[in-house]
């Protein structure tokens, strides 16, 4: 169930997953509550390197980061959050209203990331459109090869490897960087 103490906005997006189930991804607004709330969570995951302090206050500011756009994914029948997608690092242009790129991120608290890519694909579809974005891209450690799988399936491009760019557990790792680009999502079908 969607945490009380956080103030339901409107929908960003309404699609039916390969499962049948609809699901809503909707603008989320962080509250004290809220990260306090879905902190230990985070933490299960191990998805924070070192060099993000593991505290409830550390992650407070980590979601709190200026020119972050988070979306929470709910279940439409039963109000139940599976998820997180969110927008890092995003680069206005000077000269046009849109955003040249930004830095896709998900999480998600199941193993049913095939059931939703339908509805994954219309979240990045949805991104371009309304940031009219140039180019979308993901940082993912190397060792992380189921991610990086399923970024592919949702048409993103294998860009190169960044040698020893995070660190977890004092362990240096391999980054694979991966990107989309406006004119590949929707026209070939690939998104």
């Amino acid at each position: 169930m969607s945490h009380p103490a956080v103030a339901q906005p409107l929908e960003f997006l309404r699609e039916t997953g390969e499962d049948g189930v609809q699901y809503v991804i909707r603008p989320f607004a962080w509250s004290l509550d809220a990260a306090e709330h879905y902190f230990e969570r985070f933490k299960s995951y191990h998805i924070f390197s070192d060099d993000i302090p593991k505290t409830a206050e550390s992650f407070i500011a980590y979601v709190g980061l200026a020119g972050t756009l988070w979306f929470e994914g709910i279940r439409a029948d039963t109000e139940e959050n599976v998820g997180f997608v969110y927008l890092t690092d995003m680069q206005p242009s000077w000269t046009e209203k849109r955003f040249l790129s930004a830095f896709f991120h998900a999480v998600t608290w199941d193993a049913k990331a095939a059931h939703r890519r339908a509805v994954a694909k219309a979240f990045i579809r949805q991104a371009f459109k309304v940031f009219k974005l140039h180019r979308l891209q993901a940082a993912v450690p190397a060792q992380y090869g189921g991610a990086i799988r399923t970024l592919k399936r949702l048409g993103f491009s294998d860009e190169g490897r960044l040698a020893k760019a995070r660190r977890y557990n004092g362990i240096w790792f391999d980054v694979i960087l991966l990107a989309i680009l406006e004119s590949e999502v929707g026209a070939n079908g690939r998104s």
